[in-house]
């Protein structure tokens, strides 16, 4: 997958990185190591690299290639402003792939560097309380077809808990629905990222009727920032914005459509790209006849039905 590290870089410790990043932010040429964990909180792109070093390489879906593949090198040279906008954490980035922040790049350092700065950016971190929920997709080791999927939490000093370790298959690209996309249910309307197995939604069965269901499944993709999904606007007021390829109900996908075509018995009126969507994209499968679910109201199929 392109998202994988590429070889013959030189990683240094995160303990190099953050002394490199206190001594720009500071201005000065020496600072104290810092304390082995537990020890004081460390910084969010800490934790995340805290994670890729526990783990190894996120398998993520690189924004770079999803949906629709791009010319790294030139993405790399628009975003080299987002990448350096925060000297203390560009200063770990760049120490992590063993190239000095402070010195004139190559465009081959600076890709290298950017490359790890898409995949930081990927590792999604969820406030709860005074720690972070992570559910992290490690790529395959060499020879291996499955990657590795851990839940669990990490607390500001570094210190990770592990709830779940199973092996886990690719990442679908994209998983398609964005965070807060408000799925139809008995109970009322849930945001996706609230949605697990077990749970009930509605969907239709063969003759059309809407019938509850039980979620058999769930998925979520990482990405990194820059992602685009498609809003999509109907003439009774309905709105939705998912990735282009995630499937209607009648099989059609959401980048497939133009103004005028009729969704769920209404016609569309606007399209419009909606860009830097950050953090992670999901989708669910209920049980049935159909695999549908309401969206925003809006009639879908699933793009984990034979996953």
């Amino acid at each position: 997958m392109r998202s994988a590290r590429r070889a013959g870089v030189t990683r240094v410790s995160l303990a190099s990185a953050v002394l490199i990043a206190l001594a720009i932010v500071a201005g000065c040429g020496a600072a104290a190591s810092p304390s082995p964990s537990p020890g004081p909180p460390r910084s969010e792109i800490e934790l995340k690299a805290t994670l890729i070093d526990a783990f190894g390489s996120l398998w993520y879906c690189d924004p770079d290639f999803y949906p629709v593949g791009r010319d790294e090198l030139v993405a790399m040279k628009e975003r080299w402003p987002e990448v350096t906008a925060d000297p203390a954490a560009f200063a770990i980035v760049a120490a992590r792939v063993g190239v000095d922040p402070t010195a004139q790049l190559t465009d081959e350092e600076r890709l290298t560097v950017y490359r790890e700065w898409k995949m930081l950016n990927a590792v999604f971190l969820q406030p709860e309380a005074d720690r972070f929920r992570f559910d992290y997709l490690a790529q395959p080791a060499p020879g291996a077809a499955e990657g590795r999927r851990v839940a669990g939490l990490i607390t500001p000093d570094g210190t990770i808990t592990i709830e779940q370790d199973a092996p886990a298959g690719e990442p679908m690209c994209p998983i398609c629905l964005v965070r807060g996309t408000r799925i139809a249910t008995p109970a009322g309307d849930v945001t996706i990222e609230a949605i697990r197995p077990g749970m009930s939604v509605w969907t239709v069965d063969r003759a059309g009727r809407r019938v509850a269901a039980t979620v058999i499944d769930t998925g979520r993709v990482a990405l990194g920032s820059g992602h685009t999904a498609v809003r999509v606007e109907l003439a009774d007021g309905r709105s939705l914005t998912a990735s282009a390829g995630h499937p209607l109900a009648d099989g059609r996908t959401i980048g497939s459509l133009a103004v005028g075509d009729t969704v769920d018995g209404a016609v569309v009126t606007r399209l419009a790209t909606v860009a830097n969507v950050d953090g992670w994209t999901f989708d669910l499968l209920p049980s049935g006849d159909t695999g549908t679910y309401w969206a925003d109201g809006v009639l879908l199929g699933s793009t984990l039905a034979g996953r």
